[in-house]
């Protein structure tokens, strides 16, 4: 998902498309929210609980 969010803003600024950059950026942020969810879900595998609340505390500021 980040090589097609790099390919995303490296194509619209290369066309001078503002929308494709900024679907870029927004990919970009799309893959971030993922891996949070696997981390997530990879701390609640390894531990053995219900939740796991570290990207709740690493993000709420």
């Amino acid at each position: 998902m980040f090589a097609l969010a790099r390919g995303k803003a490296h194509t619209g600024a290369a066309l001078d498309n503002p929308v494709l950059t900024t679907e870029g950026r927004v990919t970009l942020i799309d893959g971030l929210l993922a891996a949070a969810v696997l981390l997530g879900l990879l701390l609640n595998s390894l531990a053995g609980r219900r939740h796991a609340s570290l990207p709740v505390v690493l993000f709420s500021g």
